[in-house]
């Protein structure tokens, strides 16, 4: 093997095991998103519950930030488990940025629910 093509060897090589590297740090913060909205799925049954009060006072039914609010907690489980399954296929495809942007679609939600803070 000639000096020319050792070279060019190693330097895939290197070009290799960077990629690799940041694909790794990149799978490894796609999973601590997921795994941060999944643990919140834990407090989701008690939102679940307290969002019916949302609608006790005479004439909530019309406010608009409290219907978002309400469905913000009502479709969290639907929207992480669709982020959830979205992020691993575009990650498995190649789609790193995507993916990770995907995961964090229940930010939504989160927003949703802080609507209520302006009530």
């Amino acid at each position: 093997m000639s000096d020319f093509e050792k070279g060019t060897i190693e330097e895939s090589y290197n070009k290799k095991q960077v990629l690799n590297t940041g694909s790794k740090i990149l799978l490894v913060f796609l999973w601590l998103i997921n795994l941060i909205f999944g643990l919140l799925l834990l407090a989701w049954p008690m939102g679940l519950i307290m969002s019916i009060f949302l609608f006790d006072a005479p004439g909530s039914t019309e406010s608009l930030l409290l219907n978002i609010t309400a469905w913000s907690i009502w479709t969290y489980p639907v929207t992480y488990l669709i982020a959830l399954v979205g992020s691993i296929l575009l990650y498995k495809k190649n789609y790193r940025t995507a993916s990770i942007l995907f995961a964090s679609l229940p930010i939504i939600n989160i927003i949703g629910v802080g609507l209520i803070a302006l009530w």
